[in-house]
């Protein structure tokens, strides 16, 4: 679950399946459980499209991915959550076709429900939230060409690849109060089919220098993570990104449009690190495919984000964001218990 030299989070599990062979395959999950009970449908794609997402930025083939589905329910004889089962199904059914991506086992927990009497002596029940987990397997012909998601080296550019939308309905901004309602991110799957096969190019002439998915927190937190991983800081732009519904041009004291591009959970976008003697070569492969330079990496252990000349997170540094995100780590891991 960690690599880099600073122990940062990776995208998937890649193993190798006969000693002396370079063939292997490649695990990842994806899970959107914030959107079940608000969207179904787009939970199931989005979570299937975020375990491709993770096979694929560690150097699995498109074109060779299974998946397998984990179903997490209450009580499915209420018309209610039974109705969010139907459209969890039905999300499957439209990635699996649309992404070419055949199911080939899963398992189900159906009627999830915690029946207890109150102190009047009144039956209460409580369903756990529709929740699926997607597990996608990857095939990859060479894993010495699989590539790890935290920063490798100072100067280094760094460019995010797929369009970005605004929606924040559902996204962790909302989970932790910053932004209320709205509409949940859509997966466009001739989009993400189109990224999908021009980072598996890029990592087969070997461009990358890492590669890492776009799903929690959106760009913000994405970035944060390849630093962790890495030790090395980043300056980024935010006004580079490219966006298909931002109407106007990004001003740095917007607060609403800065934390839309920041932390839009927009589905199926990579963050790419590029040595820049390669960089000729990646704006030739990536060709008509939305993506854009956006920053390059630093040795001075601090994140910097700005919005053209104005200056939005200065001087953060990698260790305060390791610090930060192992607590809450620990935090959540301890709360299971």
């Amino acid at each position: 679950p960690l690599l880099g030299p600073m122990g940062g989070p990776a995208d998937a599990t890649v193993i190798r399946g006969v000693l002396g062979r370079p063939r292997g395959i490649s695990i990842g999950i994806g899970l959107k459980h914030h959107l079940g009970p608000i969207h179904p449908f787009e939970m199931a794609v989005g979570g299937i499209v975020e375990a491709i997402s993770n096979c694929i930025a560690s150097g699995a083939d498109p074109e060779r991915i299974a998946l397998l589905d984990n179903f997490c329910w209450g009580d499915c004889r209420r018309p209610d959550s039974l109705g969010t089962l139907v459209e969890a199904c039905r999300g499957c059914y439209e990635a699996a076709i649309a992404l070419r991506a055949p199911f080939v086992s899963g398992k189900d927990s159906l009627n999830n429900v915690f029946t207890w009497k109150d102190d009047a002596g009144v039956t209460k029940e409580q369903s756990i939230p529709p929740t699926l987990l997607a597990t996608a397997i990857g095939q990859i012909n060479d894993v010495n060409l699989c590539v790890s998601s935290d920063f490798k080296k100072n100067s280094n550019r760094i460019a995010v690849v797929g369009v970005s939308t605004t929606e924040l309905g559902g996204s962790h901004l909302s989970v932790i109060r910053r932004v209320t309602g709205g509409d949940v991110p859509k997966v466009d799957f001739e989009k993400c089919k189109e990224v999908f096969r021009n980072i598996y190019r890029l990592n087969q002439q070997r461009l990358l220098a890492s590669c890492h998915d776009l799903s929690d927190g959106g760009l913000g937190v994405a970035l944060a993570e390849m630093a962790i991983g890495g030790g090395l800081g980043a300056t980024v732009d935010l006004a580079k990104i490219p966006f298909h519904d931002l109407q106007k041009t990004l001003k740095h004291d917007d607060l609403i449009d800065l934390l839309k591009v920041a932390f839009a959970e927009t589905p199926g976008r990579f963050l790419i690190e590029v040595n820049e003697q390669d960089a000729a070569a990646v704006e030739s492969t990536l060709g008509s495919v939305p993506w854009s330079w956006i920053g390059h990496v630093t040795e001075n252990n601090v994140l910097t984000i700005c919005c053209g000349d104005h200056s939005i997170i200065s001087q953060t540094s990698v260790v305060t964001l390791a610090t930060a995100w192992r607590k809450q780590s620990n935090t959540q891991t301890s709360g299971t218990n």
